[in-house]
């Protein structure tokens, strides 16, 4: 698809840039974005709205480097020095531009002081997009300042979409939703008015018309036809493989279908649960660490589920077409994907099809691994012996939850951006390893299926966990966490550091293993075996299923050395980490790995 987009929309298919520049827009192609304004730049220096865009699409780009690297502040440097030796041109005229160019980037670094100075120094107090960074600058500080200036904006420079949105976010954010009513009442104010802005303000009046009109636009509104049609690709694939992979669906594909539909529909159930619990409960994202990880588990992660598993539900209440435990599953991951489509207009409305990649690969598919978690809570509750049902939905309802909103926290939060590996950026380069990964998953989601079917056997033992287990688990956490400090290390140039704690990442990985194998010791101690007259089922599974593991955990500690090796061979720079990144990232997972299969033992015995 991104191949099929960057064919028919590159450089010969246009005949001006200004035509260019909007399917890049549509793309989310933020990198020739900035090229285009750099030549529109060159051919009119005199347009203050391509220096501020220029200066915008510059910065957005910087959002993606690490916040410590050399090359992002060598970057941002060069970018305030043009503009400054444009503010010391004789002309008035050239100079406002560099005094205003030179103010942005004050704005966008957080420098509020020498931002305010810079434009405080212009000439022309009355130039297009001054009033909106004056309204922007005073949003958060003083309400009548910051409305008085997006208004004059508004007036003398009616083309600025963003000084709409600015206003709009302005009377949101200080409550005013009689102001925004009337705002609404210029057809242009309403149209680039933000949709969360719409929905608070009809959801605050309790207009209910208005509030539905709302949601719906949301998802449908701004829509284009390649957004739609990316979004419809990802659909039928994901569709097709789920048919594909369950023998007994293609008799079921009518059911299938509904249960798309009903995951599509329940789309528009998250935005009135998300706005009560903002506009009602006051709980919403506020750019603070532990607040926003709550956040995102309960605010945006049990949300999003609870929506989610409801088809699957009323399929359970009305059909009795689901009879094996992978029904469950399936069916599951077909609401999940209903739900995907309807979420993937949205943010291809918002970021444009750069964000193709990511929704394809990982937020689709971590929206049907979270919905599998619950309907395997429910699979468990109905199929294992104590059928205790209520206590395994909640047990994996809260589980996916959590997964849910870890996912989503390393993506939202300002300071948790800068931890990489969590946001699985090499994993979606490298696909091999995903795909091992994703494969793995699947194997262990099969073993631990076994597991629970097997419970209903009249010959199933149960036991008590090693306490080398126990020991294990802690050992493995704490590596997880000194191969992170490792890294972190060597993006700072300290070599030594991260060395030495990656070594120390080994050593417990190591004594993980030797855990283990005093845990396969102290079951034989107490007579249960893996094979043999004295085996039984369930120490069978639970030996079988970690020594599986330890294989995996094997195959990390080869990574490891690889990983050391290179990194005395100093193949490891701040810019350039690529093998350390990917290696770091099948650590964890293995690790991730581990947790899931001890809490699992845990409970389900």
């Amino acid at each position: 698809m991104v191949g099929v987009v960057n064919y028919f929309f590159s450089d010969s298919n246009y005949s001006n840039k200004e035509e260019q520049l909007q399917e890049y827009i549509i793309l989310g192609d933020v990198h020739n974005q900035n090229k285009i304004y750099a030549e529109l730049i060159k051919e009119d220096s005199s347009n203050v709205a391509h220096h501020f865009n220029f200066i915008a699409t510059h910065f957005k780009i910087a959002s993606e480097y690490d916040p410590s690297s050399l090359e992002l502040k060598s970057s941002n440097n060069k970018l305030v020095e043009y503009y400054t030796r444009l503010s010391c041109h004789p002309f008035d005229e050239i100079s406002d531009i560099g005094k205003f160019g030179r103010g942005v980037c004050f704005f966008h670094l957080g420098l509020a002081e020498e931002s305010l100075s810079s434009f405080v120094g212009i000439h022309n107090q009355k130039m297009d997009y001054l009033n909106f960074v004056y309204g922007s600058y005073f949003g958060f500080a003083n309400y009548d300042k910051a409305v008085e200036y997006l208004r004059i904006e508004i007036i003398s420079n009616p083309t600025n979409k963003l000084a709409y949105r600015e206003l709009a976010n302005t009377y949101k954010r200080y409550e005013k939703p009689y102001e925004l009513l009337s705002f609404f009442q210029d057809s242009t104010a309403f149209a680039n008015t933000p949709n969360k802005v719409k929905r608070y303000t009809y959801f605050y009046l309790r207009d209910v018309e208005g509030y539905s009109k709302a949601i719906f636009s949301r998802f449908f509104s701004g829509v284009n036809a390649i957004g739609f049609m990316g979004a419809l690709l990802i659909l039928i694939v994901w569709f097709v493989y789920l048919i594909f992979i369950h023998k007994y669906l293609k008799k079921r594909w009518l059911l299938a279908i509904e249960v798309l539909f009903l995951g599509m529909f329940f789309a528009f159930g998250t935005s009135i649960l998300t706005d009560f619990n903002t506009n009602v409960l006051g709980f919403k994202f506020e750019d603070l660490f532990f607040h926003d990880f709550l956040y995102s588990v309960i605010g945006i992660g049990m949300i999003e589920e609870f929506v989610k598993i409801i088809p699957l539900v009323l399929v359970m209440i009305f059909s009795k077409k689901l009879k094996e435990p992978i029904d469950y599953i399936v069916f599951a991951s077909i609401s999940a994907l209903g739900f995907a489509f309807v979420e993937n207009l949205i943010y291809f409305d918002e970021g444009g099809l750069s964000t193709i990649q990511g929704r394809s690969l990982s937020s689709t598919v971590t929206h049907m691994f979270n919905t599998s978690l619950v309907a395997y809570g429910v699979v468990i509750g109905k199929f294992a012996k104590k059928r205790n049902w209520l206590f395994y939905f909640g047990f994996f309802y809260m589980l996916a939850a959590i997964f849910h909103g870890f996912y989503d926290f390393w993506l939202i939060n300002r300071i948790a951006r800068s931890f990489s590996f969590i946001t699985f950026i090499w994993l979606l380069i490298s696909m091999v390893l995903w795909v091992s990964m994703i494969s793995m998953v699947m194997f262990f989601a099969g073993l631990t299926s076994a597991y629970v079917i097997s419970m209903k056997r009249d010959d199933w033992v149960t036991f008590e966990l090693p306490d080398a287990f126990y020991i294990s688990s802690i050992l493995i956490v704490m590596s997880s966490i000194s191969i992170f400090i490792s890294q972190k290390l060597i993006k700072k140039n300290k070599r030594t550091e991260s060395i030495i704690f990656l070594l120390i990442t080994f050593v417990l990985g190591i004594s993980f293993m030797w855990q283990q194998y005093a845990g396969f010791e102290e079951l034989r101690n107490v007579g249960l075996f893996f094979t043999g007259p004295s085996s039984t089922v369930s120490t069978s599974f639970i030996i079988g299923i970690t020594l599986m593991h330890a294989f995996h955990v094997i195959a990390g500690i080869l990574v490891l050395l690889v990983v050391i090796y290179n990194h005395f061979k100093y193949k490891y720079k701040s810019d350039d980490l690529l093998g350390f990144e990917l290696g770091a990232i099948f650590w964890h997972f293995v690790d991730v790995l581990w947790i899931y299969l001890f809490f699992f033992f845990y409970f389900i015995r």
